[in-house]
């Protein structure tokens, strides 16, 4: 929870963020009770549907946070295919990586990173 707060930090209000719509409670509560109020728009989406994040995507998206498997559902997000369209518009991705762990999913392997998993813009 601690990196996701980090990553979330940098934003500012009016800033659209996008969460995988299948989430750990955990995470889900610190964007509804805690982040939206300091004006930041929080939008859940079914990131396994890339057709539904284009459709998310607006010039307010500062960042794309992926939970990949899910908690609980355990579904599984093309973390590249995310990256892409969400650089494409300027905003940047976090993964929440938990149930895999790098040995079995590398999404540091994806883009240039900086602390707490952050995937930039190339």
């Amino acid at each position: 929870m601690a990196a996701i707060t980090a990553m979330i930090a940098p934003l500012h209000m009016g800033d659209h963020l996008i969460c995988s719509h299948n989430v750990y409670g955990g995470t889900a509560r610190l964007l509804d009770l805690v982040i939206k109020n300091y004006g930041i728009e929080i939008e859940y989406v079914d990131l396994t549907d890339l057709d539904a994040l284009k459709a998310a995507l607006k010039p307010s998206t500062k960042l794309v946070h992926v939970e990949t498997p899910t908690n609980p559902l355990m579904q599984l997000t093309d973390i590249a295919a995310v990256a892409d369209l969400a650089h494409g518009v300027g905003a940047e991705v976090s993964v929440d990586n938990t149930f895999l762990s790098p040995a079995l999913q590398s999404p540091l392997a994806l883009g240039r990173i900086s602390p707490c998993t952050r995937l930039q813009n190339s």
